[in-house]
């Protein structure tokens, strides 16, 4: 149960709130252009965002299973996994998704925010064909959002989407801060998916910050240009080897 939102004017931005129950969360690069926050599930480290040095963004959000979205195998279909490798190594693009019959995995029912090298944003559900995309912003939480206007209340996750949304059509020029100020209004601090971590990516600078929801002015940084993740006066060098987030200190 997260909440995320992209923008692209005036400054491009991409953030999220990674809400889930306690288990660890880890960072990992598979390669230098690449960073993957990743979370352990039954013996298994999951990705569950994904971000390149190019500005490409792609995360797997909690949504309810639909039958149209369901996993089945078939040429002409590609299951929601592939296209998240697929898109973060640039082998997919925006175009080719717009066409393109996505399904979730067994077991996994995901939706995803997702921004190229372009600037351009969009959401992709698996179940249905194309990406909704909007040119300036778009708003994330758990629900689809094919979801009519006059429904919008009734979702579950409705109240930090109608938050968020607020927030954003405000007169302020988004920024860094204002997104982390966002995130804070959204989190959840109750329920059997807290906030665990915040994040705001700026694509055009390369550079992801991240913050614990309860320190959120106290944020790290990593940059793609050395790969570091900086947490006060400690520089940690990322790499294949996954950095638990329980590790840092700082």
């Amino acid at each position: 149960m997260c909440t995320s939102f992209a923008i692209n004017q005036p400054q491009a931005l991409v953030a999220m709130n990674f809400d889930l129950g306690p288990r660890p969360i880890a960072l990992s690069m598979p390669n230098p252009a690449q960073l993957l926050i990743l979370q352990a599930e039954q013996g298994q480290w999951l990705p569950a965002i994904g971000l390149t040095s190019t500005g490409r963004f792609m995360n797997l959000q909690m949504l309810p299973a639909t039958a149209a979205g369901a996993y089945r195998r078939g040429k002409d279909v590609l299951h929601i996994m592939k296209v998240f490798e697929q898109f973060l190594t640039g082998t997919i693009d925006v175009a080719a998704l717009q066409s393109q019959q996505i399904v979730n995995v067994p077991n996994h029912s995901v939706h995803s925010l997702l921004r190229d090298e372009h600037g351009q944003i969009g959401i992709l559900e698996p179940g249905q064909t194309g990406l909704v995309q909007h040119e300036h912003s778009l708003i994330q939480t758990n629900f689809s959002n094919s979801t009519p206007a006059a429904s919008l209340s009734q979702q579950p996750s409705a109240d930090r989407y109608l938050r968020c949304q607020q927030l954003l059509n405000q007169q302020q020029q988004p920024d860094v801060d204002r997104a982390f100020t966002i995130l804070a209004a959204t989190q959840q601090h109750t329920g059997d998916f807290p906030t665990q971590l915040a994040l705001v990516f700026e694509p055009k600078q390369q550079t992801v910050w991240l913050a614990q929801p309860s320190q959120l002015s106290q944020r790290w940084r990593f940059t793609f240009d050395d790969q570091q993740l900086v947490v006060g006066d400690k520089a940690y060098q990322l790499g294949k080897k996954r950095l638990l987030l329980s590790s840092i200190s700082g």
